[in-house]
């Protein structure tokens, strides 16, 4: 990350964890501004790497309160689940609570399109195991034991622990 154009003032630093991640690790596109034409390119991108031609079973890490890239994310997991090849199951929603962060305010005014349904309504209508927890709990890594998830996608989180990581044999997009 520090040898990108956007990080040019920590190019000449050594950072050797960095440099060892960078070469481990994919690193895509994700905000809350993301249109859902921009999630279906990134997911289709994503279908090309072969090394995922694994039977995946996916937790998504979401929030419990309407959003959009969450609710984008199940419905393309369910369609990528029912392809011919059915590579990708998502076994499991862990959904967190609203927590106020204090954060800068964006220069971005985006107008967010109304949604008609929360997470946990997707989740009963596609027979998703859903848990509110917190993302970082013991809990939550009960339940990805429990449901063998071996892949993970953020679509709505803040920053996971390091046991929460380990528990995820493929990783976390």
């Amino acid at each position: 990350l520090h040898k990108q154009k956007a990080y040019n003032c920590y190019v000449n630093e050594s950072l050797p964890v960095a440099e060892r991640l960078s070469k481990q690790i994919i690193s895509l596109p994700m905000h809350s501004e993301l249109e859902s034409k921009e999630v279906d390119f990134i997911c289709k991108i994503i279908q090309k790497f072969n090394w995922l031609r694994k039977k995946l079973n996916i937790v998504l890490f979401a929030y419990n309160f309407p959003h959009r890239k969450t609710h984008d994310f199940i419905h393309e997991i369910i369609r990528l689940s029912q392809s011919r090849d059915n590579f990708y199951k998502l076994s499991l929603i862990l959904a967190a609570d609203f927590i106020k962060i204090h954060s800068t305010k964006s220069i971005f005014k985006k107008e967010q399109d109304a949604l008609n349904c929360s997470p946990k309504e997707l989740a009963e209508k596609y027979s998703i195991p859903f848990k509110v927890v917190a993302h970082n709990s013991l809990q939550s890594i009960s339940l990805i034991k429990k449901h063998k998830i071996n892949f993970g996608i953020i679509s709505g989180a803040r920053i996971l622990k390091k046991e929460i990581i380990q528990e995820i044999r493929y990783g976390i997009l």
